[in-house]
């Protein structure tokens, strides 16, 4: 296992590119796994860095796409019976309107706009992460209301599982059919000239976690590329034990890297029960051309020692909002603002860590604003309701 570790802008990116260079020039398979919302960006730098004509001999993809299209292989296809994010709404619309009982917390608001969105998000993570729904019920929390809240939402949940348990199937479902596939495919194969990278992932859910053991399991060629300040604690990762590591990660909680701390020990730790062999390469030089204020805020923020007034913030704006109806709006002024001084709307981009919680928000305000947006999700072609209405057209002619 390879682990290849630093903040923002210190050139891992880079680092991986040329190793999968090398790595081609050898023979090898590669596959390189990034986040969804990252793929095309990652795609557009390898092409930028290393200066090549096209993507050639490289498999971008993400962990999702590359399930789908290994069980392709193998002619599994769910298509019939698979849950898109809008049948689960669909399903839950139909739980909240047929239980009237399941809601006392929330009774005045599951009605309201933004209950349901919110409650289909509850329902994706308490599947990725595979939540116990006894472990919560016997669950004992200080804050009691907080306490309630979450043992109503796991009813829910309870009545989502008992409707789609053996009718349906979802992302985590597939994702337990690929692994077993996966591990039979790969158990007895020389797999000495595959290598697979993870770039830009800071955190794995449950079943990613799964499926990147098995991979470490079936001693593949894992090299994680995290976004960490782990490498200006530790001079060098042999010289630390697992517990010195994780005394160094757990005991700084309001680290921003707190996240991908522990996702690093995770993997250490993985890497050590099956007694793995592991490098690391510490990136440290900031390569940044960002504005002075904001590379400073970058490599300082929460650093309260170091503070100083070399910079003015003039490109830092921060505003603390109750909730996204309302930070979107902010944003939707500011565009708006900026537009009438001169600017164009392709000049504004909106980033977020959640694009499932945030697009139906920004595509509603935006609209409302009359601001064009384009939103960087992907949809399945065979959800739209032509292309059904197409195949069916033509599976009748077939049978006439």
């Amino acid at each position: 296992m390879n682990l290849i570790l630093g903040k923002s802008k210190t050139g891992k990116s880079k680092y991986i590119f040329d190793k999968i260079d090398n790595d081609i020039s050898e023979g090898k398979k590669i596959i390189y796994f990034v986040p969804s919302q990252m793929r095309v960006l990652s795609e557009e730098n390898y092409i930028k860095f290393q200066n090549k004509p096209g993507i050639i001999d490289v498999n971008v993809t993400t962990i999702s796409s590359y399930i789908k299209d290994f069980l392709s292989q193998y002619n599994i296809n769910h298509q019939d019976k698979y849950i898109s994010k809008l049948d689960r709404k669909l399903i839950l619309t139909k739980i909240i309107l047929e239980n009237p009982n399941l809601f006392n917390m929330f009774k005045k608001v599951k009605n309201k706009e933004g209950f349901l969105e919110n409650l289909n998000i509850y329902m994706d993570i308490f599947k990725k992460e595979d939540i116990n729904i006894e472990d919560i019920k016997n669950l004992e929390l200080p804050d009691k209301l907080l306490e309630y809240k979450l043992k109503e939402i796991t009813n829910v949940y309870k009545e989502y599982i008992n409707y789609t348990e053996d009718k349906y199937i979802d992302s985590i479902d597939e994702t337990d059919i690929f692994l077993k596939l996966f591990e039979s495919s790969y158990l007895n194969k020389d797999v000495s000239n595959i290598c697979i990278y993870f770039d830009a992932y800071n955190n794995f859910t449950h079943h990613e976690l799964k499926f990147i053991k098995l991979l470490l399991k079936l001693k593949l060629d894992v090299t994680f590329n995290i976004t960490t300040d782990i490498a200006e604690k530790l001079d060098d990762m042999s010289n630390y034990s697992i517990n010195e590591i994780s005394n160094l990660i757990i005991g700084d909680i309001t680290n921003i890297f707190t996240q991908s701390n522990l996702t690093v020990l995770k993997l250490l730790k993985y890497a050590k029960k099956m007694n793995l062999n592991i490098s690391s390469e510490f990136m440290r030089t900031n390569y940044s051309n960002a504005k002075g204020d904001i590379k400073y805020l970058a490599n300082n923020i929460f650093v309260s020692d170091s503070i100083s007034s070399k910079f003015k913030a003039e490109n830092i704006h921060i505003n603390l909002t109750t909730n996204i109806y309302t930070e979107i709006e902010k944003i939707a002024n500011v565009i708006s603002q900026k537009v009438r001084e001169g600017y164009r709307y392709k000049d504004f981009v909106i980033y977020t860590s959640s694009t499932d919680e945030y697009s139906y928000v920004v595509h509603k305000i935006l609209y409302e604003y009359n601001i064009p947006v384009y939103i960087d999700s992907k949809i399945s072609i065979q959800s739209n309701i032509l292309i059904k209405y197409i195949q069916k057209f033509f599976f009748t002619i077939k049978l006439t």
